[in-house]
């Protein structure tokens, strides 16, 4: 597969696609633009704006500088710790100075002494870029009349406005320089030309939201209707008095289009992917889209792939919005209210919303989606779980998405990327073994093969207290089934809520070694296979031992268990072309995408003849491990009968010749 990179443009605004971008940033082949807008106003950024005429808000362009930092040396981990640094609140004029007169010239000690351990690791070359950007500052802010309140003011917003001053009070120079000496990962870039214009809004009853800290302040759920860029703030009492006819009228005259960024559009231009994050909508990323000429080339744009990346809870300006009115309104944002007329295929190829069948808090929380299909008729629509918690997105989750939209419809391609192992453990009675099981498997470390891990754990129904001794185990997800029970629901549960791009299975009946797990899963992740089964076969000295073991007094039973073993081999290498020694095996590992790909049906343990049948359908290799194995008797709990065996014999053989 190639290394080309593959140039991505997201739309961001400060904090809602940190975990997109986290995940992007991971994968060696992408090349990530974020693109911002600066009207944000509220609280000290607000206060900074109002100290320095002219500036646009820096708050947004610090976060995600921040954010993309190269962080390998202690340097810049410095510099990143200097950046979000904000003072107490509240702060004293007089102290605040001095510790930016301190800091100017990397005084130690600092006045402050939460910032001497991060002063203390800064590099010459940064110590002189902050020196140059703090004077700048220094000077201006004695020049001035007014003194301004540093409480809870960012210390990076500071070093912003010192570098704004210092390249002349051009905002883009200063985006540039500032991006420059942070040494980012990708790019940041203010979407316009830097005016300096003033977010408001009015809402579908004549309320006029007079700035962007208004905009996204707790509100009622009454929907925003318009959103305009005017010269200056407006005379909240003169605008008061007008009657909502007057006020869309008045505000429709003083609106401004801005004019774009030419580098932004540069970016857009030759983007590979365009992608519209979430975020505080009508402040972060509908704006952006009002700038003249980003509409015309994200559609001049044809080969990108496009996706519209919906909000998954209410932020206050979305109270009253749905995901088809949040989308219905980026159409008409894009559209700059009407002065486009451009359909929505030439803006967004696919659609990725929060399923509603899967939420994991209050359900008033999250962004209502409909019962249509799609936004737009006939759009490519991935409804499915992407929250991680607190309706942040799982970057990774849609990272996963982002290389299988791209490997499918781009001539690009983007390579596998592996960062969470997703291990099902299905339970049914098995109290005496499952707790021992998860503490085992909690132990594991994942990180020499460069992934994290996630356990679940799925109760078919248990009458004991597997349930409960699971739920005692920390960092573990215990799910229960309701309504159906069997190996196969339970695992196919566990797929269901499963966020990592490797899915393992792992019995909790206590006969496998969970160290073992970790060779099967470096399988994939080092090895590049797409399924990897461990098997207790390879290491068996002697088979007929071992499972007269297991079912002493059942001669049946050893009969079915020897021969029957070797009957699904021998299947699956005359129906299939797949030799397996191992199919029953209570250890696996898959990429997830694959898994999900099979659309698994059986509820019992049929499900293992179901996967080998359906793999090797597909002409999935499976890769084969030795594994340890201790089994137990009958009378320790083994719960695999005559019938389980027959039913699963009968699935593979039928498989060969139903239709999926």
């Amino acid at each position: 597969m190639s290394d080309k990179l593959l140039n991505v443009v997201m739309f961001s605004g400060g904090r809602g696609t940190t975990s997109i971008a986290s995940a992007l940033l991971e994968h060696s082949q992408v090349q990530l633009t974020l693109l911002v807008n600066t009207y944000d106003d509220g609280l000290s950024t607000g206060a900074l704006r109002r100290f320095i005429p002219g500036m646009l808000g820096p708050s947004d362009v610090r976060k995600n500088v921040s954010l993309l930092m190269e962080d390998a040396d202690l340097a810049q981990q410095a510099l990143r710790k200097l950046i979000e640094f904000r003072f107490p609140k509240p702060s004293t004029r007089a102290g605040a100075l001095a510790a930016l007169e301190a800091l100017a010239t990397m005084r130690r000690p600092n006045p402050n002494r939460e910032l001497n351990d991060a002063v203390a690791e800064i590099s010459l070359r940064q110590a002189e870029f902050i020196g140059l950007w703090l004077k700048a500052y220094l000077d201006y802010a004695r020049q001035q009349k007014s003194e301004f309140d540093y409480s809870d003011c960012s210390l990076g917003n500071l070093f912003f406005a010192g570098c704004y001053l210092g390249a002349g009070r051009s905002f883009n120079d200063a985006v540039r320089e500032f991006s420059r000496e942070c040494r980012l990962r990708g790019n940041v870039l203010n979407v316009t030309d830097g005016e300096n214009l003033v977010l408001t809004a009015i809402k579908n009853d004549g309320a006029i939201l007079f700035d962007e800290a208004s905009i996204v302040s707790v509100q009622n759920d009454v929907p925003i209707d318009d959103l305009y860029l005017l010269p200056s703030y407006l005379d909240r009492a003169e605008w008061e008095r007008k009657s909502p006819q007057d006020r869309r009228r008045g505000l429709d005259a003083l609106s401004r289009t801005p004019r774009p960024n030419p580098e932004a559009l540069k970016a857009i231009e030759s983007a590979d992917v365009v992608i519209y994050g979430p975020g505080t909508q009508h402040s972060s990323l509908f704006p952006s889209y009002l700038t003249d000429g980003v509409a015309e080339a994200i559609a001049a744009n044809a080969a990108a792939e496009k996706i519209f990346v919906c909000n998954i809870y209410r932020d206050n300006e979305i109270q009253g919005e749905t995901a088809e009115s949040i989308a219905r309104k980026f159409l008409r944002y894009m559209n700059r209210k009407g002065k486009l007329s451009q359909p929505w295929e030439r803006y967004v190829g696919t659609f990725l919303l929060q399923n509603p069948a899967t939420l994991h808090g209050v359900a008033s929380k999250y962004v209502p989606v409909g019962e249509a299909s799609a936004p737009f008729s006939g759009g490519d629509v991935r409804i499915s779980d992407w929250e991680h918690a607190g309706g942040t997105h799982a970057g990774f989750r849609v990272l996963d998405e982002l290389i299988a939209i791209v490997n499918t419809k781009l001539q690009k391609k983007l390579k596998p990327f592996h960062h969470t192992v997703s291990i099902v453990v299905p339970a049914l009675n098995e109290e005496r073994t499952v707790q021992k099981v998860l503490w085992d498997l909690s132990l594991l470390n994942f990180e020499p093969l460069g992934i994290g891990k996630e356990i679940i754990f799925v109760d078919g129904g248990s009458t004991d207290r597997s349930l409960e001794l699971a739920q005692s185990v920390r960092d573990v997800r215990t799910f229960r089934l309701e309504g159906q029970s069997g190996r196969g629901a339970a695992l196919r549960l566990g797929i269901e809520k499963a966020t990592g791009d490797i899915i393992a299975f792992f019995h909790s009946d206590g006969e496998y070694r969970a160290e073992d797990l970790i060779p099967v899963v470096q399988g994939i992740t080092a090895n590049g296979f797409r399924a990897v089964y461990g098997s207790r076969a390879i290491k068996c000295v002697n088979l007929s031992e071992r499972i007269h073991d297991i079912y002493k007094g059942s001669y049946a039973m050893y009969l079915v268990s020897k021969y029957g073993g070797i009957l699904f081999s021998v299947l699956g290498l005359l129906l299939y072309n797949r030799f397996v020694s191992d199919a029953l095996t209570g250890v696996k590992a898959f990429e997830a995408r694959l898994l999900r790909e099979l659309k698994l049906k059986t509820r019992g343990f049929e499900i293992e003849t179901e996967l080998l049948a359906k793999l090797g359908r597909r002409g999935v290799f499976i890769l084969e491990i030795p594994i340890g194995y201790q089994p137990r008797t009958r009378s320790q709990g083994k719960k695999s009968t005559v019938w389980d065996g027959l039913r699963a014999l009968f699935r593979l053989i039928a498989a060969r010749f139903t239709p999926e």
